[in-house]
């Protein structure tokens, strides 16, 4: 039977579920799952809040041990953008999906015709993150924002002591922001 190891604050034990076709679990503190087969065209999905809420990671093949990051990377639409004064933040709403990181193009990758295609999984879905209102990454979402311009947003989950899962469900901290054509 394969393990599961997923680095989360306490305020997420009882808001995460693994999904996958025909089958729907929500974690919670057990840790005693009865694994579905997982195909490469139904991946196994750990979603927030309910058997159908967004997708914070998937994985597509068979695995031993289903082991996560804690990183969750989306790209979308920004819906709308909230400032709490108080904190210094920004929070933003994102209508989108999951989506793989977009490294910066190596030497040795520039040697050769470059493709950088833009793939999005799950569309539309809701996240929100947080981060500084004072950054240069807020200044750009609030171009993006007012453009209806696509972005690309790498967060992590707010430690428990930040609070932040008081203020919005799904307490998601922005790392790092790119925005997309």
């Amino acid at each position: 039977m394969p393990n599961i190891s997923l680095p989360m604050p306490a305020y997420a034990q009882d808001m995460l579920w693994l999904t996958a076709k025909d089958f729907a679990h929500q974690l919670g503190k057990s840790s005693k799952i009865q694994f579905p087969e997982v195909s490469t065209d139904e991946p196994l999905m750990l979603r927030w809040g309910h058997e159908t809420g967004s997708p914070i990671t998937q994985w597509q093949t068979p695995q031993n041990t289903y082991a996560w990051d804690g990183i969750v990377q989306i790209a979308g639409h920004i819906d709308a953008i909230h400032v709490w004064d108080e904190e210094n933040l920004l929070l933003v709403e994102l209508r989108g999906g999951l989506h793989d990181a977009m490294p910066l193009p190596t030497l040795s990758q520039l040697q050769k015709p470059l493709s950088r295609e833009i793939g999005y999984v799950n569309g539309h879905d809701w996240y929100a993150f947080a981060l500084e209102a004072e950054t240069l990454s807020a200044e750009l979402l609030t171009v993006a924002f007012g453009q209806g311009q696509a972005i690309y947003a790498k967060c992590s989950f707010a430690a428990e002591g930040a609070q932040l899962h008081t203020r919005v469900g799904l307490p998601l901290l922005g790392m790092q922001i790119s925005l997309l054509a």
